[in-house]
C-alpha cells in the first residue's frame, strides 16, 4: 500500500500493528502522535487543504514540509535518497484519470476504474 507522502505501508514495521496506513487513520498516524500532533502535517496539507489523494498529484513536490519531515536516527543523505524514491513512486501508480491509487485498492479512488488483474490480488479482495 502506498501512503499519503509516498512511503510503503507494507514494508514499514508497524504497519497493521501500531498502524492502519494514513487512509484507513484519517492521518492519525502513530507517528503523528509520537510528534505530539493529533494529524500528519503531510497528511493534512494534502488531503485536507489541498484536496489531493497523495502528494504525487501536487506541483510542489517534494516540498519543504516533506524535506523537514525526516526521522531520528536518519542522515540527511539517507533521508534526500528516501525522499527521491518516494517521489519517484508516484509515476509508477498512475491512473490515467491522473489520480494516483494505492496498490491494495482495486479501483481508483477517483474514477473508480479497475486497474488490476483480479487474479493478481491477494486472495482477501477477489
Amino acid at each position: 500500500m502506498l501512503s499519503v507522502c509516498g512511503i510503503i505501508c507494507d514494508d514499514c514495521e508497524f504497519f497493521k500493528i501500531k498502524c492502519s496506513g494514513c487512509y484507513a487513520v484519517s492521518g492519525r498516524s502513530f507517528r503523528a502522535k509520537q510528534a505530539n500532533k493529533k494529524i500528519c502535517e503531510i497528511y493534512d496539507c494534502c488531503v485536507k487543504k489541498r484536496g489531493l489523494d497523495s502528494c504525487g498529484q501536487c506541483s510542489e513536490v517534494p516540498c519543504n514540509l516533506m524535506k523537514s519531515c525526516r526521522q531520528e536516527g536518519v542522515s540527511e543523505e539517507e533521508h534526500m535518497a528516501d525522499l527521491e524514491k518516494q517521489v519517484k513512486r508516484f509515476s509508477e501508480d498512475i491512473c490515467p484519470c491522473e489520480s494516483t491509487f494505492c496498490s491494495y485498492r482495486i479501483n481508483c479512488r477517483k474514477c473508480y476504474e479497475s486497474h488490476h488483474d483480479i487474479n493478481s490480488l491477494p486472495v482477501c479482495l477477489r
